[in-house]
């Protein structure tokens, strides 16, 4: 409501600013951070939050949060490649879905020679294939839609199948 009525004041946006930063309520600093990305990216201190963010925010869902939209909008940031860089056999390795995202980062960021670095040493087949598939669709737009279609007919069939399952195990 506040950044509603009040987005366009200095003070507010500085409200924010601390409320994202240091709310210990995880929830709240994810709404705030998708506030401050839909109204103020553009400021210095709000892309350099998310930043700070993504390094080392103790909570997952903000650090991801941060992550994707650095991976998606901020890859000229000076530091962008060190978020992104991982090794998958590292005993603090990210979780694979983590470093699936990491891995979309770096080629969507134009950093080619570390994305093939870090594809060459993933061990996770699921990861590999997941990246191939987008690097397939980049490199050959006319596959794109089909395999749109293909993977929303696949989730649906999917989601179908467990509610089915639900529903006969219930009765």
């Amino acid at each position: 409501m506040l950044g509603e009525t009040w987005g366009g004041d200095p003070a507010v946006t500085a409200a924010f600013l601390e409320s994202a930063e240091r709310s210990p309520d995880p929830d709240l600093r994810v709404a705030v951070l998708q506030w401050l990305t839909e109204h103020c990216a553009h400021l210095p201190k709000v892309r350099e939050l998310l930043y700070r963010c993504a390094l080392a925010d103790h909570d997952p869902a903000v650090r991801d949060y941060a992550l994707r939209w650095m991976a998606q909008w901020w890859p000229d940031h000076p530091n962008y490649a060190a978020l992104f860089v991982t090794d998958p056999r590292a005993a603090d390795a990210p979780e694979p879905e983590r470093r699936a995202v990491m891995l979309q980062a770096l080629a969507a960021g134009g950093h080619e020679a570390e994305f093939e670095r870090q594809l060459a040493q993933e061990e996770d087949p699921w990861i590999r294939n997941l990246i191939r598939q987008i690097e397939r669709l980049r490199t050959t737009p006319e596959a794109a839609a089909p395999a749109v279609f293909h993977g929303r007919l696949l989730t649906g069939l999917q989601r179908f199948l467990k509610a089915r399952a639900r529903a006969g195990s219930a009765g």
